[in-house]
């Protein structure tokens, strides 16, 4: 998303991703609907769309489409900014297991399998991360304020921050004749970083969960007249 026009990623105060659209931002890209296979991901709280998309292991993503400026006349809430729309690949043509390394521990390994027939489609996307991330140092933080003013000891500052991170995706897409299937399972275990209070916590982490599913089979009653359920 960094090579549209108008789009700018960057990170919120606790470290998580954040995209700016044409000037707009809100806490956790809620002005910015995010669809994958046309279906909105949001939470009911926050409306972070990011964190409940979560990772999609990226050799199972086929493309993804960007709609930029308001739509939501066309794609209903959220889509104040703009609209992006994860594809995932319904079938697979080459097999493969990757494996990365790099920088800051930094370890990925990901699988991409599947078969296919005249009736049948089935993909398997997983991919497996984790990394020590950066670790700024923080001279003082929200309760160095409070220690200068009662005298106390309680800021940890000066103090490197926890960055580390864990993320598990597994998504699978299947076809048995009319009917398909998706499931999919998202894991990220963080570490808070600057801390949520604005406080350093070396050891406090946070974890985003996301299960989804889809049933979904088409009935065709005529040439011109069909339903999916």
């Amino acid at each position: 998303m960094r090579l549209v026009p108008g789009f700018h990623l960057g990170l919120t105060n606790d470290y998580a991703p954040n995209v700016l659209v044409r000037g707009f931002s809100s806490l956790g890209s809620g002005n910015l609907l995010v669809l994958l296979d046309g279906v909105a991901q949001s939470d009911l709280i926050l409306v972070n769309p990011l964190s409940v998309l979560g990772v999609i292991p990226i050799d199972v993503i086929e493309r993804i489409e960007v709609t930029r400026g308001p739509g939501s006349s066309v794609f209903g809430a959220d889509a104040f900014s703009g609209v992006v729309n994860v594809i995932t690949r319904k079938r697979v043509d080459q097999q493969q297991i990757t494996l990365s390394g790099g920088s800051e521990r930094t370890r990925d390994g990901r699988l991409l399998v599947g078969n296919s027939n005249a009736s049948t489609d089935i993909v398997l996307g997983a991919e497996v991360m984790e990394t020590d991330g950066p670790t700024p140092v923080i001279r003082a933080d929200r309760l160095s304020q409070i220690d200068a003013l009662l005298g106390s000891g309680f800021s940890l500052a000066p103090s490197a921050v926890n960055t580390d991170q864990r993320n598990l995706g597994v998504l699978a897409n299947d076809r048995f004749g009319q009917a398909r299937a998706m499931l999919r399972l998202l894991r990220t275990t963080q570490g808070l970083g600057a801390g949520i209070l604005s406080a350093i916590d070396p050891s406090g982490t946070r974890t985003l969960e996301t299960v989804e599913g889809r049933l979904e089979r088409k009935v065709r009653f005529s040439q011109r007249l069909a339903l999916t359920l």
